[in-house]
């Protein structure tokens, strides 16, 4: 953590971790679980961009977010706390929103039920996860919750409900547990 901001995750020490315990302590190694979240973030953009355009569209996004800025570089290799998992899980939440709100011809019949379950799950993880490494994702659990309430108002009174908020517990877990374990 850094002091005085407790609310934020640990994350990027959890990635790092294991692979100082592989290659041993350095900067390029917790600059490389960096750059895995980073991509993680590309790869979600990517099918995000697929699903509201096209497949081009998506890939010239992708190209454009490869030979970024200086900015943009910087924030894929320094570990700051919370900036890489802000894009990643705000990405992430967009997304799963996203495909919940676009059902398929086969959900709009009823056969998807556990597809759409398991949706919500990763929606709540995602939010979950999202608050726990940064407040900042806030804005897009906002939106996501707002579309959800327009659009999903009937699914939002079935099982679909406990899976989102169970998803968005356990992403929370970390915090949860830090904060019964050291009250300020």
């Amino acid at each position: 953590f850094f002091y005085g901001q407790s609310y934020m995750g640990a994350l990027e020490a959890y990635l790092a971790a294991p692979l100082f315990l592989l290659f041993g302590p350095s900067t390029f190694t917790l600059r490389f679980g960096l750059v895995v979240l980073f991509t993680a973030f590309l790869i979600a953009l990517y099918l995000l961009t697929r699903l509201l355009y096209t497949k081009e569209y998506a890939l010239l996004c992708i190209t454009l977010l490869c030979f970024g800025s200086i900015e943009m570089f910087t924030r894929q290799l320094k570990a700051v706390g919370g900036a890489v998992e802000t894009m990643l899980f705000g990405c992430l939440v967009l997304l799963f929103t996203a495909y919940l709100l676009l059902p398929r011809q086969e959900e709009i019949i009823g056969r998807a039920n556990r597809k759409r379950y398991f949706l919500y799950g990763l929606l709540g993880l995602a939010i979950g996860l999202g608050i726990w490494s940064h407040m900042l994702i806030l804005p897009f659990v906002a939106v996501s919750c707002l579309l959800l309430l327009l659009f999903c108002r009937a699914e939002l009174k079935t099982r679909a409900l406990l899976f989102l908020l169970a998803g968005c517990f356990i992403g929370l877990l970390p915090s949860i547990i830090y904060s019964i374990k050291y009250p300020e």
